[in-house]
């Protein structure tokens, strides 16, 4: 929480990664007032449960259950958080509706199990690999 706290143009996501039922959830949670916790399991997009995310209601997001680590490299932008806008997760061919929001700041959790595909992502991936990020 010390890192959010200070000013950085991007934050690090963390990683929970254990055996199943090992309470990774739990703990992530735990670390918060008020996260909101999305079940991702094999999903390649955010959860439509997103849209319920308030700022200043809830002071984190809990992504449980990734069944791919290539959820966190394919939306990665997003993850990080632009300092400067709102970030666009769906929007119609022509633009005419959007559903956009803004995370800067907020802490991120993941959660996975050791049988999680892509878990070599975590030391080949430019973004996943450097300690400073995940």
């Amino acid at each position: 929480m010390q890192l959010f706290s200070a000013d950085a143009l991007r934050y690090p996501i963390l990683l929970l990664l254990g055996e199943s039922y090992s309470g990774k959830t739990e703990f992530a949670k735990s670390l918060f007032s008020n996260p909101l916790e999305l079940k991702v399991g094999g999903l390649s997009q955010f959860p439509d449960g997103l849209r319920d995310f308030k700022r200043g209601v809830h002071d984190a997001i809990v992504l449980d259950d990734l069944r791919d680590l290539r959820f966190l490299t394919e939306n990665q932008d997003k993850i990080q958080g632009k300092y400067d806008g709102l970030i666009e997760f769906a929007t119609t061919a022509g633009g005419a509706c959007k559903y956009e929001l803004y995370l800067f700041k907020v802490p991120i959790v993941a959660t996975a199990n050791f049988s999680t595909k892509n878990l070599a992502l975590l030391d080949s991936h430019d973004w996943l690999r450097r300690s400073s990020n995940c």
